[in-house]
């Protein structure tokens, strides 16, 4: 599987690990046929309502084994606090203070 130049997106890491990525179907170097193949019913189902509803397809990309701590969000729209908004500052600072 590839993809073709220029293509990239946001990466999402589950509460067990794995990181995935949804990527359009038309810029996938892909058989569909080989990889459907080898799918169960249910994934087939899946896929094909992926691709239909918002033509994107979910790809596994690794396991994620820690560097980050990753906890659950109450809400993505909820303000960040100081403190967050410190910590951030210092991720991104070229010094890392």
């Amino acid at each position: 599987m590839g993809l073709r130049e220029g293509q990239g997106g946001r990466l999402y890491i589950t509460e067990r690990g794995a990181v995935i990525t949804n990527v359009d179907a038309e810029v996938l170097d892909l058989d569909f046929d080989l990889v459907l193949g080898e799918m169960s019913n249910e994934q087939r189902q899946y896929l094909h309502g992926r691709i239909d509803r918002v033509g994107l397809v979910p790809v596994f990309l690794g396991i994620h084994h820690g560097g980050i701590d990753l906890v659950p969000m109450d809400s993505i729209h909820e303000k960040l606090t100081k403190s967050q908004v410190e910590k951030l500052y210092q991720l991104f600072s070229p010094e890392g203070e």
